[in-house]
């Protein structure tokens, strides 16, 4: 009697052993896709925010390109005077100015969702590598290998 319980014991507890390390293995799954998509979703973001920075910065370019030209114009110097003025070339540098600003962003939104795209490719690599089945029967075949270990120790 005391055998079968002790059989019975072990069997239930290689059964749990068993579902535990399935869920377990599966919520890791899921927990990884969730990352990664987290992750395609921050680069999505970055390059939205990128864009909408750039948009601004050409805002402030004109703006200043504008105002630059309102100034010279109310000191009296033509704005529009010959391609090598040096009116002209003041004007030429705000805009290359703003431009490379315009460039930085990019780049940095560049950088960032591309590591955003890396999480997301580790997140998906670590969900494949999860198998709930493996990892229960695994866990399972090892339970049960440890439990006619101890059966055999006890009942002799």
């Amino acid at each position: 009697m005391c055998s079968t319980l002790l059989i019975a014991g072990l069997v239930a507890s290689t059964a749990l052993t068993a579902v535990s390390s399935f869920q377990q293995s599966s919520m890791a799954k899921a927990q990884a896709k969730y990352q990664a998509k987290l992750a395609e979703n921050q680069a999505i973001d970055a390059a939205q925010r990128a864009e909408a920075e750039k948009d601004e910065q050409r805002r402030k370019i004109a703006q200043t390109v504008g105002a630059a030209r309102a100034r010279q114009a109310a000191n009296g110097l033509l704005v529009d005077d010959t391609p090598d003025s040096t009116n002209k070339h003041l004007i030429e540098d705000l805009i290359v100015a703003g431009e490379l600003d315009i460039l930085r962003i990019a780049d940095n939104a560049r950088r960032e969702a591309s590591g955003y795209e890396a999480q997301a490719k580790l997140h998906k690599f670590q969900a494949k590598s999860q198998n709930p089945l493996l990892a229960g029967l695994g866990a399972g075949v090892g339970a049960a290998a440890s439990g006619y270990s101890t059966y055999k120790t006890l009942i002799g």
